[in-house]
């Protein structure tokens, strides 16, 4: 016999479970405050001294239980209530033991099929997991594959492209210097109509020279001969210019056939370039990342041929230039020859003239000092006669002789000093009295300096700031956008930008108006300056550059500033009357790049 308490009993029943009811030995019992756990022992017990053996209850399905006698068992008596009921809560507790064996083995089945989908899912991760992998690998093979097919192309394009800028380059240089040719024929022209221009001059000097002849003819009577003798030579001289200005025009015709020619086999090579280019762009696109490296060198060699054959004819050409500049320089060293010579007889005979207009002036001083001694004494008798109370015979003669002197250029002023006079007493010496008379005129003049390197050209600049003038001498439009206007006065400097759009037609002319001018503002040939203003002075230097840097034309304009002063001096009194005559000259300029300007002349003469 097993007592325990009621805790125990239910500990051991639910820490068991089944097991507890598949030994039919042990039966529990309650009784009243405790259960009591009862073991089937196998031997007997004794009890009043007969052994009376215990009955053990097996479950029985739907809930009741039977005893179950064993041998030699007497037959059961009639159940009491308490066991009973012990049967009856046996039944209990064999029915819960079963439902939980069924709950047992449901939460086992749902185990093993909750094991097995969970393989199941870990098998298809692993199988999607392999796939993916598998298309990943193949995929990044294929890319790797076309990245070293594109990388390929890459570097048989770049080959192609050094090729192809390599072979523009050439052609850039031929272009070059074909053009600087083209502009060292444009210099050789330039200085052609400059020799014309300085011989047009000559002539106009020459016409010059023979209507002041003409005015002199009845003085110089005896040069007549001899300059009818000049005039043939000259008509001589001019036939011979008309002669050579003829040769001149047939070789210029001739460089301007040759220049054409050279231009026409350069638009030649420009469209053969341009389809040999086309060609190439199209065999590129063909070719589809396959090219030959040997047809490309072997068409590279027949390019190379062809620039060699062009570099000859260029040669060839460039040597034909070169012989027909030196027969134009020899015609030129001809020219200048006739025409130093036709100078010299000018200046021969300028110098005949001067000396004549020298004779002629130096008269003409001497009227002059006479005029004004006269005047001197008229002046002088006139101050002693109305001093003396003595009535003058005649007067205002030799006054309008010497006004007239003065009507010439610009009077700056006049300074007449007489001192004051008291009359004579008795006994005390005579005072001597002084008049002084003086005159000054002054003259400003410019002298202005250009030069250009190309076809634009400054052909005028105002002394008073308001504009500045640009000029195309040549026949073609020229792109001067971008390009600088500066004029420099001393520590002053106006900088003028054209804008980017600007062009210069054939021979058109540009001004451009300070701010303060009162212009319209009517691009491209009339352009007011936003602000700004040409500043002025005594040397005004206005240069036009480029968008390179380089200077294109420039324009210097000097002030020059003449002066000339008379004086008259008269002294009277008892030691004589003395009269002094001065006059001189001033002239100077400021900042002369020819050097010093200033000359003084003076001439002064005493009359006793």
């Amino acid at each position: 016999r097993v007592v325990l308490s009621c805790r125990a009993v239910l500990r051991v029943v639910w820490k068991k479970g089944r097991k507890l009811w598949k030994y039919p030995q042990f039966v529990v019992k309650n009784c009243g405050k405790c259960y009591l756990l009862f073991r089937v022992m196998a031997s007997k017990t004794k009890k009043s001294g007969t052994g009376t053996p215990l009955a053990a209850s097996t479950p029985v399905p739907g809930g009741k239980t039977s005893p179950t006698p064993g041998p030699n068992v007497r037959p059961a008596s009639p159940l009491s209530p308490t066991r009973t009921s012990r049967l009856q809560e046996k039944a209990e507790l064999q029915n819960l033991n079963d439902r939980l064996a069924i709950y047992i083995e449901r939460a086992r089945s749902l185990e093993q099929e909750n094991s097995r989908l969970s393989l199941q899912m870990q098998t298809s991760q692993e199988t999607v997991t392999r796939e993916v992998t598998n298309i990943k690998s193949m995929y990044e093979h294929e890319l790797s594959d076309a990245r070293k097919l594109l990388d390929e192309t890459a570097r048989e394009k770049a080959k192609l492209e050094i090729d192809t800028k390599r072979l523009w380059e050439e052609n850039e240089d031929l272009k070059a210097r074909l053009d600087k040719k083209t502009k060292d024929l444009a210099l050789a022209e330039n200085s052609a109509r400059m020799y014309e221009s300085r011989c047009s001059e000559l002539t106009g000097k020459y016409n010059t020279a023979c209507n002041e002849r003409k005015k002199y003819q009845d003085e110089a009577k005896e040069l007549a001969k001899e300059n009818e003798k000049l005039r043939r030579q000259l008509d001589d001289l001019r036939k011979h210019l008309e002669e050579e200005t003829l040769a001149r025009v047939d070789l210029e015709n001739s460089v301007q056939s040759l220049r054409e020619e050279i231009s026409f086999k350069d638009g030649v090579h420009q469209q053969e370039l341009t389809e040999t280019r086309t060609r190439r762009q199209v065999e590129i696109s063909e070719l589809d990342g396959r090219l030959n490296e040997q047809q490309t060198r072997i068409h590279i060699d027949s390019l190379k041929a062809k620039i060699n054959e062009l570099d000859g004819q260029n040669a060839a050409l460039n040597g034909r230039i070169h012989d027909l500049e030196k027969l134009l320089d020899t015609e030129r060293l001809r020219h200048g020859d006739l025409v130093r010579s036709l100078e010299a007889e000018l200046r021969r005979l300028q110098e005949e003239m001067n000396q004549q207009l020298q004779e002629y002036q130096d008269l003409m001083d001497i009227k002059v000092s006479l005029d004004m001694e006269i005047a001197a004494y008229d002046k002088l008798l006139s101050g002693e006669e109305s001093r003396l109370n003595i009535t003058p015979t005649s007067g205002g003669a030799t006054v309008s002789s010497l006004s007239s002197f003065f009507r010439s250029g610009s009077r700056q002023g006049i300074t007449r000093r007489t001192p004051s006079r008291q009359g004579p007493q008795p006994g005390a010496k005579r005072k001597r009295t002084y008049l002084e008379e003086s005159e000054e005129r002054n003259w400003n003049d410019f002298s202005v300096t250009a030069s250009a390197k190309g076809d634009i050209e400054i052909v005028e600049a105002d002394p008073d700031g308001k504009f500045v003038k640009l000029r195309n001498k040549g026949n073609r439009e020229i792109q001067i956008g971008g390009w600088q206007l500066t004029r420099t006065v001393g520590s002053n400097e106006t900088v003028f930008k054209f804008h980017r759009t600007v062009k210069a037609d054939a021979d058109a002319v540009i001004t451009v108006w300070s701010a303060d001018a009162g212009v319209t503002h009517e691009p491209p040939t009339n352009i007011v300056m936003n602000g700004k203003k040409w500043f002025v002075g005594d040397n005004m230097k206005t240069i036009l550059v480029n968008t390179d840097g380089e200077e294109v034309a420039a324009s210097e304009r000097i002030r020059t500033h003449l002066s000339s002063l008379a004086s008259r001096h008269r002294e009277s009194g008892y030691g004589g009357d003395d009269f002094y005559h001065h006059q001189s000259l001033r002239s100077s300029s400021r900042a002369s790049p020819f050097g010093s300007a200033d000359q003084q002349g003076t001439e002064k003469c005493r009359v006793m």
